[in-house]
């Protein structure tokens, strides 16, 4: 067998380098003091949504919020049951593609003025778009 070849972790479908990974962030969070949170972005982190469940589930125990960027919207992700499913673990959106025809460098955490930053749990909670003020 070659050492390239993925061998899979029977928790959640997770692979065995997948979950050491997991391991180290965790390990970092707690020697950091100066770490509040975890910011999941880069691709598309809602493609992901039970393996990084599972990771949010783990940073809350810990006491941090967590900050997610999106190219879906709050609305897609709240109807599909996969992706609330890591929804429902995020503290703070920021959703929508990045529309290059609206970018702007003056949007503070956001690339394009299409883009929203959502209170997810208050959103959750309201059952409406709860935006925060940036």
């Amino acid at each position: 067998m070659s050492s390239s070849r993925l061998l899979e972790c029977p928790i959640s479908g997770l692979f065995l380098w997948q979950l050491q990974l997991l391991v180290e962030i965790i390990s970092m969070l707690k020697r950091n003091p100066l770490i509040d949170g975890v910011t999941l972005s880069g691709g598309e982190p809602f493609e992901q949504p039970d393996a990084l469940a599972d990771l949010c589930d783990d940073v809350h125990k810990l006491g941090y919020n967590i900050m997610a960027w999106s190219g879906y919207t709050f609305e897609q992700l709240a109807a599909d049951k996969g992706k609330r499913k890591l929804l429902e673990r995020i503290d703070v959106l920021i959703d929508g593609e990045l529309k290059e025809e609206l970018k702007s460098l003056n949007l503070l955490w956001r690339g394009s003025q299409n883009q929203r930053i959502i209170d997810v749990k208050n959103s959750i909670r309201e059952n409406l778009i709860v935006e925060l003020n940036a």
